[in-house]
């Protein structure tokens, strides 16, 4: 899979799980402090990272390491090159 597919994709789902615009989510964007997802949006991402590119993504304290989409991409990255 290409880069750009993979980090469109990811901003896809980040789009989907929280309800807002794609345009809003950039590669620098803050998981955190710029998109603000709490537990439960954390979960219903994972999931939809995990369906989206068939993969078993990641446990909590991974996660909790992640600042930026880019970040969480590099991750998506990682997964599908090892599988």
């Amino acid at each position: 899979m290409e880069r750009s597919e993979l980090e469109r994709k990811t901003i896809d789902v980040l789009s989907d799980k929280l309800e807002i615009s794609s345009d809003q989510i950039k590669l620098e964007t803050e998981l955190d402090n710029e998109l603000l997802i709490d537990s439960l949006d954390e979960v219903a991402i994972i999931m939809g990272i995990e369906n989206e590119f068939d993969i078993a993504i990641i446990p909590d304290t991974i996660w909790n390491s992640m600042e930026t989409v880019k970040d969480l991409c590099n991750l998506i990255e990682s997964k599908l090159s090892k599988e």
